[in-house]
Order: structure tokens, then sequence, then C-alpha cells
């Protein structure tokens, strides 16, 4: 939910130093829109555009583009369901890099995936940085089935900052709802 009171954006989620309080009795975030501090609909349209190319880039196998989305300083990390540690942590944009073209080569010419990101949620949003919560389904598809299959679902949780490339992700943490994602 967005509404904007005075100099006030208010979005839903975790409360924050610097401003929150109580809504219809949920708790919010509110970011500060002044003229110090600009949030504008395009930074918004432009954080969702790099998540649908996440999504587009790793499923065309496209490890470098898939990595370009992220900060040279970057985190990616996987839990399974109930985890206190990840099963899969990634320190940098080349580790991401490397990753992603390990697996995308493991799989190449055997089965497709595809990400479904969905239900975008903005916990936080200033003029340089951003968290956001995004819901995931994950299919695959062997070149011998004849429709997908769920292979895992979850909730990313991303850190963003802006950087001279655009928004990028700074530490995007994907929190499955099983115990063993394929």
């Amino acid at each position: 939910m967005l509404g904007l009171v005075g100099n006030y954006g208010i979005l839903t989620g975790e409360p924050r130093a610097g401003g929150s309080g109580a809504v219809s009795g949920h708790r919010v975030t509110v970011v500060r829109t002044g003229k110090a501090n600009t949030v504008s609909l395009e930074d918004k349209l432009a954080i969702q555009e790099v998540i649908a190319q996440y999504s587009y880039t790793y499923d065309a196998q496209d490890a470098e583009g898939f990595a370009a989305l992220f900060t040279e300083d970057a985190v990616w990390e996987r839990f399974a369901w109930g985890a206190t540690r990840p099963e899969i942590r990634l320190t940098s944009r080349a580790a991401i890099r490397a990753w992603a073209a390990q697996r995308l080569q493991e799989r190449r010419g055997r089965y497709t995936s595809r990400h479904y990101q969905s239900g975008l949620l903005f916990d936080e949003l200033t003029s340089s940085a951003a968290r956001t919560r995004t819901m995931v389904l994950i299919t695959h598809q062997n070149i011998t089935e004849a429709t997908p299959r769920l292979t895992a679902s979850g909730v990313y949780h991303d850190q963003w900052r802006k950087t001279q490339e655009g928004w990028r992700f700074a530490y995007r943490i994907l929190r499955c709802d099983s115990r063993t994602p394929q």
C-alpha cells in the first residue's frame, strides 16, 4: 500500500529508524520524499526492470548479463526453509558470474528454467538505496516433458544500491519455502 502524507511516502514493511508508525494496526516504513531525498516513480520502475532482467537473463542462460545486475561487492544467498545458514553464499559479482555460468552449462540442452517473480513490495526506498521483497516460483522443463514442473518457491529479500550503471542488487537472499530446492 502506497499513500502520500505531506512530504512522506508510506510503504508497508518492517519498521526502520527514521520513521515508523501504525496504520490500521500494520507496521509501516516512512520514506522521506522531500527535496533532499527525492524518490521517483522512475526509481521504482527501474528496480522492477532489473527484477525482470534477473529472470530473463538467467533463464536465457546469459551468465554475463545476469551477473551485471549485481554490484561488484554483491552477496547472493539461498536458504532452505527453516535454515539459519545459507546453502549457497556468493560474495562478489565475479563469484555470481562463475556460479551462474557453471549451473547454466550443466543444464544446457537438458532442461529450461523459468523464474516467475511477482508481488514486489518496497520496504524502504531512498534516492540511493532500497529494500524489497519479491515472491518467486521456479519451474523446470526437461526437453522430453510436455509441461513445466514447479521446482521451488520462496521470497527474495533484496538490498539495492543505485550505481552509475543504474539500480543493482547489493544483497539478494532467496528464502525457499521447502528444504530441498532443485
